[in-house]
């Protein structure tokens, strides 16, 4: 499967079988490059920016030490969280630092 043939922001495609989605993510994990996808426009949503499909390990080491170009912030969704109400739903997964590190220590002191 060629990377340009999947389309992760497809709601659809997250209800193909099993396998399919599995030969998609193996296909991105085996390209060269970091595949982005530009999201398709829902009525009533806030416009797309799009999304990096991160799939290997060594690649989201990289990119998490790198907030100024990649970040979970802005939404992780599909379509994309509001600002507004991202503040409330969102979890720790979909925050940056300073306060993704803030809150990860407490959780961690808990541990």
């Amino acid at each position: 499967m060629q990377t340009s043939e999947i389309e992760l922001d497809d709601l659809n495609f997250w209800t193909r079988p099993m396998q399919e989605r599995a030969a998609a993510f193996r296909s991105l994990r085996e390209a060269p490059d970091l595949a982005f996808f530009h999201e398709r426009s829902v009525a009533g949503e806030p416009k797309p920016t799009g999304f990096w499909a991160i799939t290997r390990y060594a690649d989201v080491i990289e990119v998490s030490r790198r907030p100024e170009d990649f970040c979970s912030g802005e939404g992780i969704g599909i379509p994309e969280t509001r600002p507004e109400v991202a503040e409330y739903f969102n979890s720790m997964i979909a925050m940056d630092d300073p306060r993704h590190a803030r809150l990860r220590r407490i959780v961690a002191r808990g541990a």
